[in-house]
């Protein structure tokens, strides 16, 4: 019995390897609450991967909101393409740095038209009101699912 034998039996499907995923439960992933404990905490797990300090609220509120907006794109596979980078510099120590990273790691794996993480094109204000449409969105949504 050939356990893993997908792509080996010469262009034809190895039952047992069809059998194996059949059997996996489908989980689906909810999306996180912006600006929730939830958020914080997957967020500051993100972040502490690349050696940066422990975000904190309100004094980082911006930067979280930055972080969300990326998030809305894919959910987490966008936050995995920013942060998991294998190639991570060490010199990332202040949040203008870190802005600048993220906003390089976006640009490299974004579809979206506006990087969050440009506070050039997104001020203070900016990030603000798109976070306040983000959230009725949110909500909107989970009144549709119910």
């Amino acid at each position: 019995m050939h356990l893993l034998a997908f792509g080996a039996c010469e262009n034809t499907v190895d039952d047992n390897e069809q059998l194996s995923r059949r059997m996996l439960r489908p989980v689906k992933l909810d999306r996180i609450e912006p600006r929730s404990p939830q958020w914080i905490r997957v967020t500051n797990y993100f972040v502490q991967k690349i050696g940066f300090r422990e975000l904190l609220v309100p004094d980082d509120k911006e930067l979280f909101d930055r972080i969300y907006l990326a998030y809305t794109e894919r959910a987490f596979s966008t936050l995995e393409d920013l942060f998991l980078d294998e190639e991570r510099p060490n010199y990332i120590e202040d949040t203008p740095q870190l802005l600048a990273y993220l906003s390089e790691r976006f640009l490299l794996t974004s579809k979206r038209a506006i990087n969050p993480f440009d506070t050039e094109l997104m001020d203070a204000d900016e990030v603000n009101e798109a976070m306040l449409c983000v959230k009725q969105d949110y909500f909107k949504q989970l009144e549709a699912e119910d």
